[in-house]
């Protein structure tokens, strides 16, 4: 696929972590569980629902 990003970088309750990778060009964030949906913590980064 050649895609550039991160995957298993264990992120879900990290947000400096998620800030950093948004620093770096990150546009999406992609969550099978959803227990983490609905956390304030990554919840806070949503824009648009795919």
């Amino acid at each position: 696929m050649n895609q550039k990003g991160w995957t298993n970088f264990g992120l879900l309750n990290n947000t400096k972590r998620i800030n950093e990778k948004i620093k770096l060009g990150a546009k999406y964030i992609i969550i099978q569980r959803k227990d983490i949906l609905n956390t304030k913590k990554v919840n806070q980064f949503f824009k648009n629902k795919i």
